[in-house]
């Protein structure tokens, strides 16, 4: 019996719904759910965002080296840096790239061989560096890329 009338308190309860209290506090509990979920979102975004920037910038990086190959390493410069050049990826954004040639003597000991460093800005930061040395190959070298058994003479080879 007792049991009755506690299951028909209980249900009794259940149709008047919920009280003030009970809606304010999952108000509460939700709002702030969202206000880290939100905040997690926005970081996420903004790494995505430069993420997506630096990736174009080393694009962008890889477009003048792949130019810098098509010339002679005789002809590349042993020192200084050449001035800015503004490389444009997917039509959206502009770098600009600055290469620097033989910051590390080291690897510059003959005429046939040339380190490159090159820096890549956006906006006054710079975003991306990086650093190869560009050497002439002949025939007789052994291994060599695949562009030196065409022709003869030298071949500019990039090496990582």
């Amino acid at each position: 019996m007792q049991t009755e009338q506690f299951i028909d308190q209980k249900l009794h309860q259940s149709e008047s719904g919920y009280t003030l209290l009970e809606v304010l506090v999952s108000f509460v509990l939700l709002a702030t759910v969202l206000a880290y979920s939100s905040q997690s979102f926005v970081t996420h975004l903004s790494a995505n965002h430069w993420g997506e920037i630096r990736s174009e910038g080393a694009q962008a990086a890889q477009t003048v080296l792949d130019e810098l190959r098509s010339a002679s390493v005789v002809d590349l410069p042993t020192s200084g840096s050449d001035a800015p050049i503004d490389v444009e990826i997917n039509d959206k954004r502009t770098f600009e790239v600055v290469v620097a040639y033989c910051t590390a003597p080291q690897y510059c000991t003959s005429n046939e061989a040339r380190h490159l460093e090159l820096e890549v800005w956006y906006r006054g930061e710079v975003i991306y560096t990086t650093e190869t040395v560009f050497t002439g190959l002949t025939e007789n070298s052994g291994s060599g890329s695949s562009s030196n058994s065409s022709g003869g003479g030298p071949a500019t080879c990039f090496l990582c």
